[in-house]
C-alpha cells in the first residue's frame, strides 16, 4: 500500500512541477537493420516414412488462394466427352505461402472418386483423363498443378503465385445418355505436399 501511495505522488508531481526539457537540446538516433531469415519448421524424415512418401503439412506451408469456380462447356460427341474450362486471367492462378527457401513442394489437383455426376439423374461418369496444357492432360484423376521452381532463392519464399492454363477433363458417356440442357457437377480438390530434403 505504501508503494502505491508513493507512485501516486510521483505521478501527480509530473504534472505540477512544470514543463520537462530535453537535456542540452540533444537528439540522436540509431539505425535499424532487419534481415528476413528462413523459418524454423524442419522436415521430419520420420514423418515422411510414416506417411508412405507424402509428408504432413508444415505450419508455414499452406495454400492461400485457389480458383473459386471452374466453368466448363461442351458440345455433343458420341460417347466421349472432352471438356475444357475457360478461366478468367484474373483467376487462373494458385498462391502458396512458404517460409523456407530450401523447401521443395508441389500442389496436386484431383477429382474425388474419379467421377462426375449428372445433376438431375445422378448418373455417374468415370473420368478418363484430367489435367491442363502443361501436364498434357495425362490419363488419371490427378496431376501436379503447381510446384517449387526457384529453390534456395527468395522466389521460393513468402507468397508464391503460379499461373496455369485451362483445365481439361475427359469422360465416357458409353450409353449416350446425355441430352441438351443436362448439367454435370463435380469437384476439384487440392493437396499440398512438401518433399523431404535428401
Amino acid at each position: 500500500m505504501l508503494r502505491f501511495f508513493l507512485i501516486l505522488l510521483s505521478f501527480t508531481g509530473l504534472f505540477t512541477g512544470g514543463i520537462l526539457a530535453r537535456a542540452n537540446e540533444m537528439l540522436d538516433s540509431t539505425p535499424v537493420a532487419i534481415i528476413i531469415e528462413d523459418g524454423k519448421s524442419p522436415v521430419s524424415m520420420a514423418d515422411f516414412y510414416e506417411s508412405g512418401g507424402d509428408l504432413p503439412l508444415s505450419d508455414q506451408l499452406s495454400m492461400t488462394y485457389i480458383p473459386d469456380t471452374y466453368m466448363f462447356e461442351n458440345y455433343f460427341d458420341q460417347r466421349r466427352q472432352n471438356l475444357t474450362s475457360k478461366i478468367p486471367k484474373s483467376k487462373n492462378q494458385i498462391e502458396i505461402f512458404n517460409d523456407q527457401s530450401s523447401r521443395s513442394w508441389y500442389l496436386k489437383a484431383s477429382i474425388p472418386e474419379n467421377h462426375l455426376t449428372e445433376v438431375k439423374s445422378k448418373a455417374s461418369y468415370k473420368i478418363t483423363s484430367f489435367g491442363n496444357v502443361a501436364s498434357g492432360a495425362t490419363t488419371g484423376h490427378d496431376f501436379i498443378i503447381a510446384k517449387s521452381e526457384q529453390e534456395n532463392t527468395w522466389e521460393n519464399t513468402g507468397f508464391i503465385t503460379q499461373f496455369f492454363k485451362d483445365i481439361r477433363i475427359s469422360f465416357e458417356d458409353s450409353r449416350n445418355k446425355l441430352k441438351f440442357g443436362d448439367s454435370i457437377s463435380g469437384k476439384i480438390s487440392y493437396d499440398l505436399y512438401q518433399v523431404p530434403k535428401t
